[in-house]
Parts: structure tokens; sequence; C-alpha cells
């Protein structure tokens, strides 16, 4: 026969695990996808500098303190790689790659709803990614952005928007870092979606 105190322990490192294993969801990379491939020949990484602003829509509820925090974890994820010579300088140099988020949602949803029920009270962060090169002042890719946080519980009801946010700017992180798909990539994709 099991102790009793053997299933507390059980149950409690089962609840331990769980915690730590949700816990990536929210700061995990958000979804992208390609609105305007690169262009055929145009690859990120021949960029030495990067510029970086956030603005969003008049309908969405964003104030001057949340794009701004939303620029710096982008700017603090892409510091750690050290892969732009100048990152969000004032006057960047040439061989300037412009990156401007537009957030086109930005939900922090319900915390009572998430603790009811996974999947009630949502959060959500949606943008489009505009990729320019500053020297040529002209667009040389466009994504979509997505990051959506739905766990319920005690979980649920304890994260924040901000944390969401971090999710948000992992993926544009990955973009920045040359880790989107390419034109080719899409091409691809999108000739295997035309053959079923």
């Amino acid at each position: 026969m099991i102790s009793s105190v053997y299933m507390r322990r059980v149950n409690v490192w089962f609840f331990v695990v769980v915690g730590l294993s949700a816990s990536a969801c929210a700061h995990s990379p958000g979804s992208y996808e390609p609105v305007i491939p690169l262009k055929a020949g145009t690859t990120i990484e021949r960029y030495t500098n990067l510029h970086i602003e956030a603005t969003n829509r008049n309908e969405v509820p964003m104030i001057q303190t949340d794009r701004e925090r939303l620029v710096n974890n982008i700017v603090r994820q892409l510091q750690v790689t050290n892969r732009f010579k100048e990152l969000n300088v004032a006057n960047p140099g040439p061989n300037t790659l412009n990156a401007m988020v537009e957030v086109t949602n930005y939900d922090k949803g319900n915390a009572f709803l998430r603790f009811l029920l996974a999947g009630l009270g949502q959060m959500h962060i949606d943008g489009t990614l505009t990729l320019q090169d500053r020297d040529k002042s002209e667009v040389v890719g466009k994504y979509e952005v997505n990051k959506t946080f739905a766990w319920g519980g005690l979980y649920g009801m304890g994260t924040k928007i901000e944390e969401v946010e971090e999710g948000f700017a992992a993926a544009v992180a990955e973009i920045l870092l040359g880790k989107g798909k390419k034109a080719d990539e899409v091409e691809i994709a999108e000739g295997a979606n035309t053959s079923k």
C-alpha cells in the first residue's frame, strides 16, 4: 500500500514539473508568416546596423510606454547575439535595416476567465513587421507576427501581457536574426500547396 506521505510528495513534484514546463508558454516565440517575402538576393545578414520602432493603429489600446517596452524587449533579445554593430542608435550609419513594428491587436484578455477555464480570456498581440533598407528607402520584406496566450488556472490568471510581449518580441527577433522564411522557401511551400 502506498503511504499518504509518498502520494503527497508525488503530487507536489507533479505540480512543480507541470508549473515549470508551463512557464515557458507565455515567453515562447510567437508565430510569423511572410506577407511580402524577402526580395530574391536580399538577406538580412548583409545589414550591419538595425533601427527598430513600434507604432500601433489608433483603435489599439497601447500607450507610449507599452510601445517602448516592446521595442526594448526586441533590442534586449538581439543584444545577446551581438549580431548588429549599431542597434537602435539615434543616427545609424550606412547599411542600416529599419524594422517597423505596427501592432494591430493588443488584447490583455481577462485574468479571471483564464483562471476559470483555459481558452477563455485569451491575450493576443498581433502586428506586422516591415523591413526597409534605410539607404534605398525601399521595403525589402514584410511579416505578420502573432502571439496568443490561452493557458488557464493559476498560471493563466497570474500571467501578464508583459510576459506575452516577450514571446512576440522573440518572434520579431527570430526574423531579424535571419531565421524567417526566405523567398525561395515560401515559393516551395506555395508550390506544395497548389500541387495538392
